[in-house]
């Protein structure tokens, strides 16, 4: 008489059909190479526009919600949330991050874009 096998666990059955990575961190390997790659040099911003993000600046006041385009590791990069303006030192600070003054490229703060109608178009 032959015996009964016992049955797999299903979720065991099932880790046997998930895909097979033979390159572990391949996939990642190639995100960070097409990041640096595509990483370009910062484009100068008018005189317009920087006249409008410094009377921006002088909205903030560490409790007014602010929107952020600035540049970083060549890409442009967006941040929005609370954040308060240290004149001495020309940065913006939010919970997790400083940005620079230098590397703004648009500003909006609490719904006020001086003349434009919508800021990350």
């Amino acid at each position: 008489m032959a015996e009964t096998r016992n049955k797999m666990d299903l979720n065991l059955r099932a880790k046997q059909f998930l895909p097979f990575d033979a390159m572990k961190g391949l996939k990642e390997a190639i995100k960070a190479k097409e990041y640096e790659v595509e990483a370009t040099s910062k484009n100068i911003i008018s005189q317009d526009e920087a006249e409008r993000i410094a009377k921006n600046l002088l909205l903030i006041d560490g409790k007014t919600n602010v929107k952020a385009k600035y540049f970083s590791d060549g890409h442009e990069q967006e941040i929005s949330g609370i954040c308060t303006v240290n004149f001495v030192d020309s940065y913006l600070r939010f919970k997790y991050l400083d940005v620079q003054f230098d590397d703004l490229i648009k500003l909006e703060v609490d719904g006020h874009l001086d003349g434009e109608d919508e800021l990350f178009d």
